[in-house]
């Protein structure tokens, strides 16, 4: 085989190792999203609340996300990914395993307001990558 052909067959088996790694993470269930429909077993219709167990990631892309009351909520983090958010927890804790509770991820200097929370098992409040207001309330 020549020097060209071998150098073609690593750059064409790279491709391919990087486009199944690709394939692989979109498949792979990392979080939940709330869209303000109903998502899973996440959504508590007779309370008209969000409730989470799993301790993955939730993706936040409403302006508005009300927690079931009086409830320990396990998360890895909130991914915010609008500009304003109220998360009205109700009452509830929060229960992170490390890292910050609240996590910016392709938007500009959000504002989010938490409401009625307490947490634990959180590093931080927020990450520092993205500018953010929070305000505890």
């Amino acid at each position: 085989m020549r020097h060209d052909q071998k150098s073609i067959m690593d750059w064409l088996v790279f491709g391919i190792l990087a486009l199944g790694l690709i394939a692989f993470f979109m498949f792979v269930n990392n979080g939940t999203t709330v869209t303000g429909r109903v998502v899973g077993t996440a959504f508590n219709e007779n309370r008209n609340c969000y409730s989470f167990d799993s301790g993955l990631p939730v993706m936040v892309t409403q302006p508005s996300l009300r927690l079931c009351p009086n409830t320990t909520h396990a998360i890895d983090y909130f991914s915010i990914q609008t500009r304003q958010v109220l998360i009205d927890c109700q009452g509830s804790t929060l229960q992170g395993s490390g890292g910050a509770l609240l996590v910016v991820e392709g938007v500009n200097h959000p504002r989010v307001t938490l409401l009625n929370c307490s947490w634990e098992g959180f590093d931080g409040l927020y990450s520092r990558t993205n500018p953010i207001d929070v305000y505890v309330k």
